[in-house]
């Protein structure tokens, strides 16, 4: 992941959220704790299933790796792909990675 790929991700929480909202959840990102785990075992280990929402889904698993992060992020979902594509991000830059891809 480039720089260019981190600040167009982080554009797009502020675009999502709002400057005042989304630069928090920027800061909290950058500062929280990262991890080292694959997509399969966030999903396996850290995620709870909510009945087919996908959404609730990464969030509970953001609440477990990140919960100073997942504290700031709305519990109503306005624009459900932004959002599932934002908080997959999130956790992409938290340290979430694919399993032959270790983040950079």
């Amino acid at each position: 992941m480039t720089y260019e790929d981190i600040k167009e991700i982080y554009q797009d929480i502020i675009d999502l959220w709002g400057e005042d909202l989304g630069g928090q959840i920027v800061v909290a990102i950058h500062t929280a704790p990262h991890v080292d785990i694959t997509y399969q075992d966030f999903m396996r280990n850290y995620c709870v299933a909510c009945r087919g929402n996908w959404i609730a889904m990464v969030y509970s698993g953001l609440k477990n790796i990140a919960p100073s992060v997942a504290a700031l992020i709305p519990d109503e979902i306005q624009q459900p792909m932004k959002e599932f594509t934002a908080l997959n991000n999130i956790a992409y830059l938290l340290g979430v990675h694919e399993a032959d891809a270790p983040p950079d």
